[in-house]
């Protein structure tokens, strides 16, 4: 598979990448675009941003001010950056995704919720790809971080705060609640999710719809609601299909003391 991808690599890194600014997109004159990037229809830019080499940004996104986007990355069709937010260098994000819109944060007095500004920022470091349709909170003081090399899927969402590590895999739909650290090197299955200020542990694997109500330690495979290791989760199931079996045996050890109780 490693031979495949470098050598798929190749050829669709052969093709000509356009640069320039499209005369339908707006840029305001503060901000610095590179000349060897490309800026697609209707982008815009807002100001004192900063668009580095070979950047490739298609049509219709929106990049508010004081953002960064690093060297050769690519900014896909209809994407939202929200201010202050930085994209480090060979980074892929997919249409639809929004990046640093607030997180979820409200407190409650005398039953009205009253909202908490949110005056972070995302941090995506070099080499990461977000698949379409994610949402990246902001933090609400210091930076929501997306490590090297990490990859999400598709509808994934990370709230707030929230600090995942290098080469992590989040498939579609996965959600990590606010606060929480994804240490390096762990791998999400589809739909799994984790409860807010925890933390999952270098290279543990979270099955399918896995729910993390508490911390987890690394090198450990885990599944289920709440999330326990694979091998325990397995046991619960296997007595789960014994139910049918253990109620019929009671059952008949009822009747028989009702029996005994009878002749008594």
């Amino acid at each position: 598979m490693i031979a495949l991808s470098k050598i798929l690599n190749f050829f669709e890194n052969s093709a000509e990448v356009t640069n320039g600014i499209h005369p339908t997109a707006i840029v305001d004159s503060s901000s610095i675009v590179d000349k060897s990037s490309y800026v697609g229809p209707y982008v815009i830019i807002e100001k004192n941003v900063q668009i580095g080499k070979n950047v490739f940004i298609d049509s219709f996104c929106h990049i508010n001010e004081d953002s960064v986007i690093g060297d050769n990355s690519k900014i896909n069709s209809s994407v939202m950056i929200y201010a202050k937010s930085i994209i480090g260098k060979n980074s892929i994000i997919h249409s639809g995704t929004v990046i640093g819109c607030d997180g979820f944060g409200y407190a409650t007095e005398k039953d009205v919720n009253y909202k908490i500004p949110q005056i972070g920022n995302v941090l995506i470091e070099d080499d990461v790809e977000i698949g379409s349709n994610c949402v990246i909170d902001r933090g609400s003081l210091g930076s929501t971080v997306i490590g090297k090399n990490t990859k999400l899927d598709n509808l994934v969402h990370i709230a707030h705060n929230v600090k995942i590590g290098k080469g992590c895999f989040l498939t579609a739909q996965t959600a990590v609640a606010g606060s929480s650290i994804i240490e390096d090197f762990v791998s999400f299955g589809g739909r799994a999710s984790v409860s807010g200020h925890i933390t999952v542990g270098t290279r543990a694997r979270l099955a399918a719809k896995s729910g993390v109500t508490k911390s987890l330690p690394g090198n450990e495979t885990y599944a289920g609601m709440p999330a326990r290791k694979i091998s325990e989760k397995n046991k619960v199931d296997a007595s789960l299909n014994l139910l049918p079996e253990f109620f019929d045996r009671i059952k008949e050890l009822n009747k028989k003391i009702k029996k005994i109780e009878e002749n008594d």
